[in-house]
């Protein structure tokens, strides 16, 4: 408990719960449908770093309440921003068929550990590809081998989701600029994804340094615990307390017209001046 680098991941967990309670507590947030998604992606975090901490300071838990879960989040944190982004960019709901999306999580982190029986060691649930690299004796049966696999193809997973996250916000971004909307909000969806990203190649350093090096090290963990610890700190009360425009429908009959740009240019910038001056009295 005295080591320096806990005490900050538990400061980290603090602020989680705060930024939970801000969006459960309250009701004008907790009733903003695009917060509901939110607070799943920042469980998830949570639920990761609290796994984190409770086995590096050794803490003892009767029932394992992490379950298959240290590395199958990475398979849910993909649709869940996905939900968020969509929820914010366009009129969308989740519907019975979104639930595809979840499928890959489902299987990896409930069904297959549990219908395993004895096939599946405790480690192999928990570390994934890292128990069958364990550098030790020990046979590797091929189900193993091909369930541990996932670890790595989690990774890819989430790359094509936070891809598509980013093509989601650049039209999000494009329609709010055409009906002159303010987009000024739209540059925290951006650091939202980055930050991702950013955890994202932190994750796979810490991967590439373990494998590379064969030797392990408590320190390399938060290599990419701490950029989570980030993500919370940077995300949480700011993108649920916006208020989310959604692109509105554009009338047919004036999506095209004879102007050339430079008079299209030209009439609109006469267009603001003269607003400005109105807004002046």
């Amino acid at each position: 408990m005295n080591d320096l680098w806990s005490n900050i991941i538990l400061v980290v967990l603090i602020q989680g719960l705060f930024a939970l309670s801000l969006l459960l507590l309250i009701p004008a947030r907790r009733k903003k449908y695009e917060n509901r998604h939110l607070l799943l992606i920042l469980l998830t975090i949570f639920w990761f770093l609290l796994e984190f901490y409770c086995i590096r300071n050794k803490i003892k838990i009767p029932i394992n309440v992490f379950y298959g879960t240290r590395y199958g989040s990475w398979l849910l944190l993909g649709p869940l921003t996905y939900f968020f982004i969509k929820s914010i960019s366009s009129h969308w709901k989740f519907k019975r068929k979104d639930l595809l999306h979840v499928i890959p999580f489902a299987l990896f982190v409930l069904i297959i550990p549990l219908a395993s029986g004895e096939s599946l060691s405790n480690r192999q649930i928990h570390y994934g590809m890292l128990a069958v690299f364990d550098y030790r004796p020990k046979t590797v049966t091929f189900f193993e081998y091909s369930y541990s696999t996932i670890f790595y193809l989690q990774f890819i997973h989430l790359v094509g989701y936070l891809v598509i996250n980013h093509f989601n916000l650049k039209r999000y971004t494009k329609k709010m600029k055409s009906s002159y909307a303010q987009t000024s909000n739209i540059v925290w969806l951006f650091v939202f994804n980055g930050l991702l990203f950013l955890i994202l190649i932190f994750s796979l350093s810490f991967l590439y340094i373990l494998f590379a090096s064969d030797i392990y090290s408590r320190a390399l963990d938060y290599i990419y615990v701490v950029p989570m610890g980030l993500f919370i700190y940077a995300m949480t009360y700011k993108l649920s307390g916006f208020e989310w425009k959604k692109p509105q429908g554009v009338d047919l009959r004036y999506r095209s017209s004879n102007l050339k740009p430079e008079q299209q240019n030209k009439l609109q910038k006469a267009l603001e001046e003269r607003m400005s001056k109105k807004s002046c009295f």
